[in-house]
């Protein structure tokens, strides 16, 4: 089973990132949440949001908050607030350090290092639309472009528990392109699930987010959305 999801969520918004907190997972001891039609328990069950499922968060003054399930063919319900977390309020992890394309989060049991590096062109195949426009590197759709070959690529990722490595497939990470390293961030949920996020990345056009999830010592999925 192929464990590199990949989701695009179109979101109803031009500016979103992490700092803006609309991005949220569940908290349900039940490991799932009923989402519902409307923004009460009275409104019938359309679906059930689950454990590590990644959501769109729509702001709102409500004890209810309008979501838009990814992995759910984008359905939108609600879920009550008190059954939601958003990731930039989960324990962030690690100390950053960052210098030419290097980053490093690290702290005690902890360690994540990505770093970029210039795009060499010669070392990839390509597929071209009317003869330019790149829509396929090695295979597979680009994030962070628009057409055009990218820049800067992800040259290095690396994730240690308790200095021990932990498998990451190269597909997780080596279409992803224009990386605004920068903009990453490491946080643990209560159940020991890690989130790395990496956000506004793009050349300009092409923009989106990542996030890679890791569990119990292993790499689960990444998810990667499109604004």
């Amino acid at each position: 089973m192929n464990k590199t999801l990949l989701f695009i969520l179109i979101v109803f918004a031009s500016n979103l990132c992490f700092g803006q907190q609309w991005y949220g997972v569940i908290n349900d001891p039940d490991g799932y949440t009923n989402v519902r039609k409307g923004p009460g328990t009275n409104y019938e069950i359309v679906a059930k949001a689950q454990d590590n499922e990644i959501f769109y968060i729509e702001d709102s003054d409500s004890d209810w908050f309008l979501i838009y399930l990814i992995e759910n063919n984008y359905l939108e319900g609600y879920i009550h607030s008190s059954r939601v977390r958003r990731i930039s309020e989960l324990q962030p992890i690690g100390e950053r350090e960052y210098k030419s394309g290097l980053l490093t989060i690290k702290d005690k049991k902890y360690e994540f290092t990505i770093a970029r590096s210039d795009f060499k062109k010669s070392e990839h195949e390509y597929e071209l639309q009317d003869d330019k426009w790149v829509i396929k590197i090695d295979g597979t759709s680009p994030y962070g472009v628009d057409g055009n070959y990218p820049s800067t690529q992800i040259s290095t990722f690396k994730f240690k528990i308790d200095s021990t490595t932990v498998n990451t497939p190269k597909s997780a990470y080596s279409d992803l392109y224009e990386n605004n390293l920068g903009a990453t961030s490491i946080f643990k949920n209560t159940d020991g699930t890690i989130y790395i996020t990496m956000a506004e990345n793009s050349d300009g056009a092409g923009a989106y987010d990542a996030v890679w999830l890791f569990k119990d010592g292993q790499y689960l999925k990444r998810v990667i959305i499109v604004p």
